[in-house]
């Protein structure tokens, strides 16, 4: 019986140490799996399918290690993830057991899944963990540089761009690190995008000019018109149509080179129509409507709906408008469903995660996380109150600027006689408003660009006084068409006053290009509109 023993024992180890042996190489080919998906995620894919069998037999961390290097491969195989069952237990695994290694990578593709289902909130909770989870012993440069480019789409489809401007600064301090020189000029782009939409046009200028500076010597082209594509959209901006022409047209004439033809032409379309072009702007239109993504839908849609009220062909502009309209609440739908996501759980959510847990280790009393329920339901209720009330509000607004077009005989017809009224009594105001020593102040005084005056607050409340003097509630008109900032009201006042483009240049100390630019925004931010002339915000400053 001894001797039985000694050999059950032997026997025992043997099959411990071969199967430990069996998982040490099952181990090594799925690191080279693991490895063969940053360049070659398909082969990585059949590798990982072709050690599926073995799987099943091997212990839990091997099991683990190759559902995350699929995980990985799938990703790069921009294979999108439709659930979290898979990585889930990934991540539990891998928070338990710290890997210098395996960890972040873990806590980066939960990132990777969340994202690809529509939870921003959690994605950056996990993605803010990876950073976490990485030494500082243990630079790995690339995760780090993947991170911050997540979080910057992610900052970047929420609007919030100065966070996207934060993770893209430091995404460019890795890339240096790594001296990959492509990655820095894309960055570089993504630095002078941010500050574009910013409004930071002199910084986005800087940028860019770097990137192309960085990029030229290289000899990557396509990155280099997409870059000088961008730069054609800041130019079409600031109003400065030729130049954006000038750097434009180059590039569509080669336009299958570009990494980015979506926006390129969408920038097309703008530019076009902003110069009254549309025979060079309907190429783009209608590339986008068969090929674009929805932004590039709802442009065109737009676009098309705008050309067809100018042309009076009611029918197709209501066909076009409610296709745009389609679009549209598609785009703020998805917004919506992140902005209630992010106000609701971008914090509290990743705290109330912890704090459950906490409380599921210490085994305390549920009355806490009863609590903790309560507040997250309230919280909920309320935001889905603010959203309805904000469709409710969205709505109103778009019927109001289909009424104020009729009332600017957009789309419909009006009698020379009022017209005539209306300058009869536009003049009669002008010259009661050329009454107030404050107006003509403003006009000859600190709109002569010879002087150096400069209006203080006092005198921008007497100017506001005066105009309410002669179109009483007209700030409060003004207001109920969108919350202006100062800068716009102080604009919109001096509209009022008829002061030419170059003098409100002057009192503001901007461009003419700037003030004009501010005027079309205002336009556009009133009637939603693709397109806007400077002129048309006057007239409906005037109409006020």
């Amino acid at each position: 019986m001894k001797h039985l023993l000694h050999i059950f024992i032997a026997v025992v180890c043997i099959a411990v140490v071969a199967g430990c042996a069996d998982n040490s190489r099952l181990r090594d080919h799925i690191d080279r799996a693991g490895r063969l998906a940053d360049t070659c995620p398909d082969s990585a894919i059949a590798l990982l399918d072709s050690l599926s069998p073995a799987i099943n037999q091997a212990d839990r961390a091997t099991r683990m290690r190759y559902d995350l290097m699929l995980i990985k491969s799938r990703d790069k195989a921009y294979i999108e993830h439709r659930n979290d069952s898979m990585i889930a237990p990934v991540v539990e695994y891998f928070t338990g057991h710290s890997d210098p290694d395996l960890t972040p990578l873990a806590l980066y593709y939960a990132g990777r899944v969340y994202s690809d289902l529509g939870d921003a909130p959690r994605a950056l909770d996990y993605y803010q963990q990876a950073l976490d989870a990485i030494p500082d012993s243990h630079d790995n440069l690339m995760l780090r540089y993947l991170i911050h480019g997540q979080m910057s789409d992610i900052y970047t489809f929420q609007h919030i761009y100065d966070k996207s401007l934060s993770c893209n600064r430091q995404a460019l301090e890795t890339t240096i690190k790594m001296n990959d020189s492509i990655r820095i000029g894309r960055i570089m782009e993504h630095i002078a995008i941010d500050f574009r939409n910013l409004n930071i046009y002199d910084s986005a200028a800087v940028w860019f000019n770097k990137a192309i500076e960085w990029v030229e010597p290289i000899g990557n082209q396509s990155l280099t018109t997409d870059i000088k594509a961008q730069f054609a959209a800041l130019y079409l901006d600031e109003g400065y149509l030729e130049l954006a022409d000038s750097i434009l047209k180059p590039i569509l004439s080669d336009f299958h080179s570009l990494l980015n033809q979506y926006a390129t032409h969408s920038i097309a379309i703008n530019l076009y129509i902003a110069k009254k072009e549309l025979p060079k702007a309907l190429p783009h239109i209608y590339w986008s409507l068969s090929n674009g993504n929805i932004y590039g839908k709802r442009l065109a849609y737009g676009t098309l709906a705008n050309i067809k009220i100018r042309e009076n062909d009611i029918d197709s502009a209501i066909i076009y408008m409610n296709l745009y309209k389609l679009y549209s609440d598609s785009i703020n739908d998805s917004y919506q469903v992140e902005k209630v996501a992010k106000v609701n759980a971008a914090y509290n959510y990743a705290l109330y995660e912890r704090d459950n847990k906490l409380l599921l280790q210490e085994n305390s009393n549920n009355r806490l996380l009863i609590i903790i329920l309560s507040a997250l339901i309230l919280v909920l209720s309320i935001a889905i109150i603010m959203t309805h009330r904000y469709n409710r509000i969205k709505r109103m607004l778009v019927d109001m600027r289909v009424s104020l077009l009729d009332a600017f005989g957009i789309g419909l017809k009006q009698s020379t006689q009022n017209i005539q009224s209306k300058d009869i009594s536009a003049e009669d105001a002008i010259n009661s408003l050329r009454q107030y020593d404050i107006v003509n102040l403003f006009i000859y005084e600190f709109g002569n660009p010879k002087n150096t005056i400069n209006a203080t607050d006092e005198d921008w409340r007497l100017l506001e006084s005066a105009i309410e003097d002669v179109y009483p509630g007209f700030k409060n008109r003004l207001l109920s068409l969108f919350p202006f900032s100062d800068t716009q009201i102080k604009v919109c006042l001096m509209i009022k006053v008829y002061m030419p483009n170059v003098k409100m240049a002057h009192i503001l100390n901007r461009s003419e290009g700037a003030i004009s630019v501010m005027r079309k925004r205002m336009y556009k931010s009133v009637f939603n509109s693709p397109t806007a002339e400077a002129p048309q915000w006057d007239s409906v400053i005037h109409s006020l």
